[in-house]
């Protein structure tokens, strides 16, 4: 097949921009709204949808024109927009973390010791069908916390059965997701949290408050195991 020009087509792969093209893209487009306001805050349920939908309100309602963006690492709260309802304003959401559908299929997912946190964040916070395994019950004994803390070196203090999984984790998998229930026997000394951000090459940790406590997601992503 030829073009009109009478040159032959060719099929040229596109080029994924570049993160320097990404960020001035980002500017640029920053650069047209004349005011942007953060409303941040370390903890859920403190009213930050409230306070950010009441000021986009009385903004547009003082005849500006306003964006409302809520980040979020849980599924959309629909009282966003029931707060904002103001036709002068432009409502969207983006969501971040293992509700996103960042989960892929090739992922691991490993629990710790379960119990009713980890429900509450399964059944309101995520994905109802993704597999999982679940770590057995077990609690260090002191002498071992005492050494692990001396060491930070959390292989003298895990089990077998977690410590073997752990091990064929980099090798069978690129990335983890780590959900870990602060009801968990040992949750507080973080060990397999400091093994995951010691064995990636990125980490990320987010935290899901429940009505019955708190659940945390830590994900690592490893380097790709060498061919056999």
């Amino acid at each position: 097949m030829t073009s009109k020009a009478g040159d032959p087509l060719r099929v040229v792969d596109r080029e994924e921009p570049s993160e320097a093209d990404e960020e001035r893209k980002l500017e640029e487009r920053l650069g047209l709204i004349r005011h942007k306001l953060l409303v941040l805050s370390g903890k859920g349920g403190v009213g930050k949808s409230t306070v950010a939908a009441n000021l986009a309100v009385s903004l547009a309602r003082a005849g500006n024109k306003v964006g409302l963006l809520d980040i979020t690492t849980s599924p959309y709260d629909q009282r966003l927009t029931d707060h904002a309802n103001n036709d002068a304003i432009d409502v969207h959401s983006v969501e971040t973390g293992p509700n996103s559908g960042l989960v892929l299929p090739d992922d691991i997912i490993v629990i710790k010791s379960y119990g009713a946190p980890v429900w509450y964040y399964w059944m309101n916070w995520t994905d109802h069908k993704l597999e999982w395994t679940s770590l057995p019950y077990y609690f260090p004994a002191p002498g071992l916390i005492e050494e692990y803390h001396a060491t930070h070196t959390p292989e003298i203090v895990l089990d077998e059965v977690t410590l073997a999984l752990f091990r064929n984790i980099p090798s069978s998998y690129r990335r983890v997701w780590f959900v870990i229930p602060d009801d968990s026997p040992g949750a507080k000394l973080d060990i397999e949290v400091d093994w995951i951000i010691s064995q990636s090459v990125s980490s990320e940790m987010w935290s899901f408050p429940g009505d019955s406590g708190e659940t945390r997601v830590i994900f690592g992503e490893f380097s790709p195991a060498p061919p056999k």
